[in-house]
């Protein structure tokens, strides 16, 4: 016993000196950290959400810092009226003021640039840097033409299907219209001044827009209620609110979209999150994690949907019919929306995928399914817009909400009420 304590004491005297040393030794010899020489990674998804006369919004998932990893320090945002942005002719391109600070890697970045010239073509790409000064490579370029000003004259909207409320009765002046949405029984429109237009049923005051009625930049309808997104990024809501579905949360701000289910609401923040309030019986404001990287939004009756940025599509809430199970392969959606119980998702090859409700032929797409470019889906029927200006209707006409109004040329946009349709027409 005695001979294992002094060999104990021993080794532990020998480990103290060691340790000694090697500290004597750090000290003496301090190592420089490695010089950070792994840029960002390129943008692979640079995508356009949307223009006006001078204005191009854009859209992109954030690289991170080192290659995948961590948020970068600063986008340099170019742009060329002349073709695509390349690695050989980027310093050729304008750059943008006013470029985002980088998000954390995967977020949704998005960005409007400004000062553009009406009527003209450009083409979008940018690279991103670390703090220690490592480019990446230029992202791939997104194209986009700003539009004339001249073409919102004369764009009003069609109303078919049930009117016993006055839900197709379009107020005049019936011009001007650059967005148009449809609830139970009323109908709302968004003027190019920023005004909303409402009609139909307004037992509820949906159809009483709050003052000031300007500054509104995207609407949607529910039931009995009405939501607006203001320039400023706040959300308005009015109308029925027995489940808090006009009580918008703090802080009101930095809204992009909204939609609106029977008696909840669902709101785009600018970073790419979703806020969701109202009636959660079903969990349809409980927002799937991550809540992030998101771009678009949808609501059925007691349901949500998502469109990711990777063009994947979540879901989430009453699920009897199967509306929030999406079929594979999930990806390469670029819009989406909600029915009663039926969803759509508009893939980037211009075909639609519908699942859920199907009782009444609601998802059962009229062939060829091809060359749509926007969706939309009503209580017991669905609509699609074709590149060509007509619409596709399709599902149980009960009210005569199939009967699309002839002719069927020039639409630009359409929305489905319970069952009323509504569009968009070029004069």
């Amino acid at each position: 016993m005695i001979f294992w304590s002094v060999q104990r004491s021993l080794s532990v005297v020998v480990v103290s000196l060691a340790a000694a040393s090697l500290m004597v030794s750090c000290d003496e010899n301090p190592q420089t950290p490695p010089a950070d020489t792994t840029a960002p990674a390129a943008v692979t998804d640079l995508r356009v959400t949307g223009s006006l006369v001078n204005t191009v919004g854009l859209t992109w998932t954030a690289p991170g810092n080192d290659c995948c990893a961590g948020a970068a320090s600063q986008y340099d945002l170019r742009y060329l009226t002349s073709g695509a942005i390349t690695e050989s002719n980027w310093n050729l391109a304008t750059q943008v003021a006013g470029e985002p600070t980088p998000k954390s890697a995967g977020n949704a970045e998005s960005f409007t640039v400004a000062g553009l010239q009406a009527s003209s073509t450009y083409w979008f790409a940018l690279r991103t840097a670390d703090a220690a000064g490592n480019w990446s490579g230029t992202s791939n370029s997104a194209t986009e033409t700003t539009r004339s000003g001249n073409e919102l004259a004369g764009r009003s909207i069609v109303a078919w299907g049930a009117n016993n409320f006055g839900q197709c009765n379009v107020p005049s002046p019936n011009s001007d219209f650059v967005a148009v949405v449809a609830g139970h029984n009323h109908s709302l429109g968004l003027k190019s001044d920023g005004t909303i237009i409402a009609w139909g049923g307004n037992g509820d005051g949906q159809c009483n827009v709050p003052p000031p009625n300007s500054g509104f930049i995207a609407i949607a309808a529910a039931g009995g209620s009405s939501l607006g997104v203001k320039a400023d990024g706040s959300v308005v809501a009015w109308g029925y609110n027995g489940d808090g579905q006009c009580n918008v949360p703090c802080l009101n701000s930095d809204f992009v979209a909204v939609a609106a289910g029977r008696a909840h609401s669902v709101g785009l923040k600018s970073d790419g999150t979703i806020v969701a309030w109202g009636d959660n019986r079903y969990g349809e404001c409980d927002v799937p994690s991550p809540n992030s990287a998101f771009v678009a939004v949808a609501a059925g009756l007691y349901y949500s949907i998502g469109l990711k940025i990777d063009g994947s599509v979540v879901a989430w809430g009453w699920n009897y019919y199967q509306q929030c199970a999406v079929p594979p392969p999930n990806s390469d959606f670029t819009s989406v929306a909600a029915g009663s119980a039926q969803s759509l998702g508009l893939k980037s090859d211009g075909t639609i995928v519908a699942w859920g409700d199907n009782l009444s032929g609601q998802c059962n797409v009229p062939s060829p399914n091809s060359g749509f470019v926007s969706v939309a889906g009503g209580g017991a029927y669905s609509l699609g817009l074709m590149y060509d200006g007509t619409i596709r209707a399709w599902g149980s006409p009960y009210e005569g909400e199939l009967r699309v109004p002839s002719p069927n040329t020039g639409f630009v946009a359409i929305a489905a009420g319970e069952s009323h349709g509504l569009g968009i027409k070029l004069e």
